[in-house]
C-alpha cells in the first residue's frame, strides 16, 4: 500500500514527501541523543512509584533516604513538599510496573522505543483506513507526521519521558474498534474505555458523548466487563488510590501542602543511581506549548481564586458545551462524539488548577489526524490549522502569548470540524469551501 500511493504521487509531491522522511529520521536521531544524555525526569517518577506501588509503599508521598534501595531513588524530589511529583494514576503506575524490574537506563531506552510505536500505530490506522484518498494520506504524513514527530513538542516529549502519546493511543483504538459499526467492536470499546478511565480517571468527561447524547448498549457491556478486573485490582489496593486522590487535591490546591519533614535534613544522593549519572538533567530552553491554565493566568494579575471557583467553571462549560453540541444537532457520528469528548477533556486541562506542560499538546495528534483523515473544513480553516501547529511549536518565531494563541486556534478549528455537516475534500474541490 504504502509503495503504490508514493508511485501514485506527482513529483512535487514525492519531493514533500521523501523531505518529510529525511526530517523523521533527523528527529529519531535527535529522540536517541535526548534518550542517552537525559534523565527523562517524568519517567524516573512514574518507574520509582510504580516500584513503590509494587513494595506496599505510599507511591504519592514515600521520599528516599539513606539506607534504603537506590531503585526507590528519585532525586527529582522537592523535599520541602509533601508530595513527590507522582501524578500518574495507580493505572498508569500499573502500566509503568511491567516495566520496572529492569535497570532504569534500559527503561529509558526502552520508553522511548515504545513511544514511537505507540505513534506508528496511531498513524497506520489512519494512513491504512479504506476511507482515505491518495492526497488525504498525503496530508496525514505531511502535516500529521510533521508536527507531530519532528517539532520541539515531540523532543521535550520523549525528552522528559512522558506517557500522554500513550493515553492518545488508547483514544484512537477507541475510535478505531467503534467506527466500525459493529456489536464485537463496540463491546471491545467499552473494554478501551475502561482502561482510559482507570489510566486517567478525567476521561471520565467522554461518558457524555458515549452514553448521554448517542446510547451504545454493547458499548456499555464491555465497559462493564472491563471495570471487573480493574475495579478487582482498585478495591486491592484502595489505599493507593486514596493517596492518589489526596495528592491530586493538594497539586489542585483543594488541601494545603503541609510539607515535608525531609526537606529538614541534607540527604546525600549516590553519584550514581543505577549506572546512570543524568537522572537530574533536563533540557531547560525548549520554545513549545500550549494555552496556560486559567488559574495561572488569573494568578500573574494578583487574583488567587480558590480551586473550587475552577471545578465550578469547569462544570459550567461541560454543561454549556453540551447544550451547544445538541443546540447544533450535531451528528452523532463516531468522529463528531470522540472530538466533542476530546474538547471536554481538554477543557478540564484549560480549566482545573493543576500543572500544565508542553508535552501535553502531544495529544492533539488524535483530533489533528481526524480533520486530515475525514477532510470537513474549508482551506482557510485549513491554513488556521496549519498556523496553530507552527504557533504552539514557536515557529516561526517566538512572541509572547504565542503557544496560547497556537492552541486557541486548534480548538477553533476543532469547533469548526465538529459545526461542519457535509463531509467534502478540500484536496480537489476548492469550490466547496462552505460545510
Amino acid at each position: 500500500m504504502l509503495k503504490s500511493w508514493y508511485i501514485s504521487l506527482d513529483g512535487f509531491q514525492k519531493t514533500v514527501v521523501a523531505v518529510v522522511s529525511i526530517l523523521v529520521i533527523f528527529a529519531a536521531f535527535k529522540s536517541g541523543y535526548y534518550t542517552q544524555h537525559y534523565g527523562g525526569t517524568d519517567l524516573r517518577d512514574r518507574v520509582v512509584a510504580s516500584r513503590m506501588m509494587d513494595s506496599g509503599r505510599a507511591a504519592y508521598f514515600f521520599k528516599w533516604r539513606e539506607g534504603i534501595s537506590e531503585r526507590l531513588l528519585n532525586p527529582n524530589v522537592d523535599r520541602t513538599s509533601a508530595v513527590n511529583g507522582v501524578t500518574a494514576s495507580p493505572g498508569g503506575l500499573l502500566l509503568q510496573s511491567a516495566f520496572a524490574w529492569m535497570d532504569y537506563p534500559r527503561i529509558r531506552m526502552l520508553w522511548t522505543v515504545c513511544q514511537y510505536l505507540f505513534a506508528a500505530l496511531i498513524f497506520c490506522f489512519f494512513f491504512a483506513n479504506e476511507k482515505n484518498s491518495r492526497d488525504s494520506r498525503y496530508y496525514l504524513i505531511c502535516i500529521g507526521v510533521l508536527f507531530f514527530l519532528c517539532t520541539p513538542i515531540w523532543l521535550m516529549y520523549i525528552e522528559r519521558g512522558q506517557i500522554y502519546l500513550f493515553y492518545a493511543f488508547l483514544i484512537t483504538s477507541l475510535y478505531m474498534l467503534i467506527q466500525r459499526g459493529k456489536k464485537w467492536t463496540s463491546l471491545l470499546g467499552g473494554v478501551v474505555f475502561a482502561i482510559m478511565l482507570y489510566c486517567r480517571p478525567i476521561f471520565a468527561v467522554l461518558v457524555i458523548p458515549l452514553f448521554f447524547l448517542s446510547f451504545d448498549g454493547w458499548m456499555l457491556a464491555g465497559l462493564a466487563v472491563g471495570c471487573i478486573p480493574l475495579g478487582l485490582h482498585a478495591w486491592l489496593h484502595i489505599d493507593l488510590w486514596k493517596g492518589y486522590l489526596e495528592a491530586m487535591r493538594i497539586y489542585m490546591h483543594f488541601d494545603r501542602d503541609k510539607g515535608s519533614t525531609a526537606g529538614l535534613h541534607a540527604i546525600n544522593y549516590p553519584r550514581l543511581i543505577e549506572g546512570a549519572s543524568n537522572l537530574s538533567f533536563y533540557k531547560k530552553d525548549f520554545i513549545c506549548g500550549g494555552i496556560s491554565p486559567i488559574s495561572r493566568r488569573l494568578s500573574d494579575f494578583g487574583l488567587n481564586l480558590p480551586s473550587n471557583f475552577y471545578l465550578a467553571l469547569y462544570g459550567f462549560l461541560v454543561a454549556a458545551a453540551t447544550a451547544w453540541y445538541k443546540i447544533r444537532q450535531i451528528s452523532p457520528s463516531t468522529s463528531n462524539r470522540l472530538l466533542f469528548g476530546f474538547l471536554l477533556y481538554i477543557l478540564a486541562e484549560l480549566v482545573l488548577p493543576a500543572p500544565r506542560g508542553a508535552y501535553h499538546m502531544v495529544q492533539w495528534i488524535f483530533p489533528v489526524l481526524v480533520f486530515l483523515h475525514q477532510p470537513r473544513f474549508s482551506r482557510k480553516t485549513l491554513a488556521l490549522l496549519v498556523t496553530g501547529l507552527c504557533l504552539i511549536n514557536g515557529f516561526t518565531f517566538y512572541f509572547p502569548y504565542c503557544h496560547d494563541l497556537g492552541e486557541v486556534l486548534l480548538l477553533l478549528c476543532l469547533l469548526s470540524y465538529l459545526s461542519s455537516r457535509k463531509i467534502f475534500s478540500w484536496y480537489h474541490h476548492p469550490a466547496h469551501q462552505q460545510a
